[in-house]
């Protein structure tokens, strides 16, 4: 800010204010605070101005009292409320997850390095229409999965197009992560040491820690792992990225030292060939290097639709014998039905909720087994064997509980029954469109036409833009689970162990509707807020383990807290509770067992037309058989192609494996109006 825009900031009549304009003045007194130097204000006349800043030591001015730096942030207004926030809880700010970053945009270097890349690439039109292809193939709505790249040409088009959307959802995730560990009662704060990032693309879940920890005195890794999926090209842009956040010195027009990237350097990345993996045996295990306090796997779960199950089991195994004690997994996929089921089935497969049914609610840590093989030399009689060791993990966020999820319908396609709100649990951030991107979306290539183009002749526009009427910022959607290995120690596990013993035997985690839980791990979260006049409708993620409708009017809630719900978002944690509101469980949520139900009837009916279509293959084949033994005319053309689809239909009906059936839209909506049909005749 320019010292004369700081002076004009500064001249209002009062600051002891309520109003709009208070927070306005504030707002650039804190700015200026910290940032101006404040013996260019000597000269400035006192009268009439909010206040204006001085050295601590100042003691020439006369009739004017001096405040601290504290006092000043801590400011009250004569109504006692305080200068920022005056109408919203702190127990509300909390747990505002969305409260922070708003709106989020790449760092300013990291930008420029994207966009020297792009220019580096020669033709720019030529660019433009590779890369239209590129996310028309495989980015575009039509595609369930982000894949990683295949050729090295690819990297230039998937960072230009894709890595401002998944920073923006690593960024997020991690900074819920960091607000959670450091909003508890512990003197342990958010500070990875070991970090292992899988991702698609360049370091992206790296490059959004660096940018949250930089301000952090405490932050100092050991050791940041780095596996780029897909060609190795990747691994090279990332590198390129990560090499802005190396300490520089540059010299000041003054000649003195100053640091132009970051005030501290950031530690050394490896980028690994492969995914590492651990060990299978105990005495390997105990060599073996040290676990990660922080994983971060992005696009990294299913590289095989047709088989996701098996694809999340497996990732998932493997990366949890990787998670330290008191460490973190973060999984971030794309924000539709597929990607949520992916999410929905990693957190099934940690938590196993069918196998605890007396812990629908709460957040008791739950165990997950392995199979770790012990080596001859640690036996007795000199024969390998296998041990069961279990760790327990805790599901920090989004989900409110341990129970099922009431949003998993086990197959994607169900998602697209059940209307237009709340098919699936995904969180939506705002990010700003780099200005590289903006640049590459201009004109005819792109599909966004250039004013040069615009045929009327009759209207004198002279924009030249080529993005007129577009906004500057996009909508990202991606879901995503945050994973929290307990600590091994024994008095830890047995505290786990006496409460899932109380729970089984007193049924204490068992929460009715309406619960806001026992603490803040288990706090409702807001999937969906309607503001209406004088009431407010949402919908939340809730301890009971169901999906809840909460309602209020604003005549039956007091005034500060009436507040708080309005200024509420999506993904945010609700901590209040309040006789006036009315509770019920989600009518969506709970018909989860009618589409289950319908996804085995479709199975069956499946089943039911191959054997029919065996049983009419076999009769047309009788008949060529007798029709040939009767000397008739018979088309041996039409023998062989009864013979070959028989022969695959024996195989389909004896193939024991549990491939998962396809079925298209209108097969699910048809055999639903069936079932409904068959419901109301009954």
């Amino acid at each position: 800010m320019y010292l004369p825009q700081t002076r004009r900031a500064l001249k209002y009549k009062s600051l002891a204010t309520s109003n709009k304009k208070g927070h306005y003045i504030l707002s650039n007194l804190n700015l200026i605070r910290c940032n101006s130097n404040s013996g260019d204000f000597k000269n400035d006349k006192t009268s009439g101005m909010a206040g204006f800043v001085v050295d601590d030591n100042e003691t020439s001015y006369k009739d004017v009292s001096v405040i601290s730096r504290e006092d000043f942030f801590n400011f009250r207004d004569r109504r006692d409320n305080e200068n920022r926030d005056d109408s919203i809880h702190k127990k509300t700010l909390t747990y505002k997850y969305n409260s922070e970053s708003k709106t989020i945009s790449i760092p300013f270097h990291v930008a420029n390095s994207i966009q020297d890349m792009i220019f580096k690439y020669g033709n720019i039109r030529v660019f433009k229409q590779n890369l239209k292809t590129f996310i028309d193939d495989n980015l575009s709505n039509e595609n369930n999965l982000i894949r990683p790249i295949s050729k090295p040409k690819e990297a230039s088009f998937y960072i230009a197009s894709q890595f401002h959307r998944d920073y923006a959802s690593n960024y997020q995730a991690l900074s819920e992560l960091k607000q959670k560990i450091n909003s508890r009662n512990e003197s342990k704060v958010f500070s990875p040491k070991r970090i292992l990032n899988v991702t698609n693309g360049p370091a992206t879940g790296i490059i959004a820690l660096h940018e949250i920890m930089k301000e952090d005195v405490n932050y100092n890794p050991s050791q940041v792992d780095v596996h780029c999926l897909g060609n190795e090209e990747m691994s090279v842009k990332a590198k390129m990225l990560l090499s802005t956040y190396r300490m520089k010195k540059d010299k000041n027009l003054d000649g003195n030292d100053s640091f132009s990237t970051n005030k501290k350097s950031t530690p050394w990345t490896n980028f690994l060939n492969k995914q590492p993996s651990a060990p299978d045996t105990i005495d390997s295990l105990v060599k073996s290097k040290p676990l990660y306090d922080l994983i971060i796997l992005e696009h990294a779960l299913v590289n095989n639709e047709k088989l996701y199950t098996a694809n999340v089991t497996k990732n998932i195994k493997s990366n949890l014998k990787l998670l330290s004690p008191n460490g973190h997994l973060v999984l971030i996929e794309k924000g539709n039905p597929f990607g949520f089921e992916i999410i929905a089935q990693a957190r099934e497969n940690i938590i196993k909720p069918n196998q605890h049914p007396l812990e629908t609610g709460g957040k008791i840590p739950r165990p997950y087994y392995f199979s770790s093989i012990v080596s001859e030399k640690d036996t007795e009689d000199n024969d390998a064997d296998v041990m069961k060791t279990s760790h327990y993990y805790t599901i920090l966020g989004p989900c409110s509980h341990h129970g099922s999820c009431p949003l998993q319908l086990y197959d994607y396609k169900l998602h697209h029954l059940r209307g237009k709100t709340m098919k699936s649990c995904t969180n939506q951030k705002k990010v700003i469109l780099p200005k590289y991107y903006m640049e590459l979306m201009r004109g005819k290539i792109n599909m966004t036409p250039s004013s040069s183009e615009f045929k009327n002749k009759d209207s004198k526009r002279k924009i030249v833009s080529g993005r007129e009427f577009q906004d500057n910022f996009a909508i990202h959607s991606y879901s995503y689970l945050i994973v929290e290995r307990s600590s091994d120690d024994p008095a830890a596990i047995a505290n786990i162990n006496e409460a899932r013993n109380d729970a089984q035997q007193n049924h204490t985690n068992i929460y009715p509707v309406g619960s806001i839980g026992k603490n803040s791990s288990e706090y409702p979260r807001i999937l969906n807020i309607k503001l209406n006049k004088k009431h407010i409708d949402m919908a939340l993620c809730a301890p009971s383990g169901n999906i809840e409708k909460w309602a209020i009017g604003k005549s039956k809630m007091d005034r500060i807290t009436y507040k708080d719900l309005k200024k509420a978002r999506k993904n945010d944690c609700w901590p209040h509770d309040n006789d006036g509101f009315t509770k019920k469980v989600s009518g969506r949520a709970a018909s989860k067992t009618d589409y289950i139900e319908l996804k085995k009837f479709l199975i069956a009916l499946k089943k039911e037309e191959t054997k029919l279509l065996h049983e009419q293959l076999i009769q047309n084949l009788d008949e060529i058989n007798k029709a040939m033994d009767n000397g008739q005319d018979v088309s041996l053309e039409d023998k062989l192609a009864i013979k070959v689809t028989l022969k695959g239909l024996e195989e389909k009906m004896n193939d024991k494996n549990k491939e998962q059936m396809t079925f298209s839209k209108a097969e699910y909506r048809k055999a639903l109006s069936f079932v409904r049909n068959y419901k109301l005749k009954n």
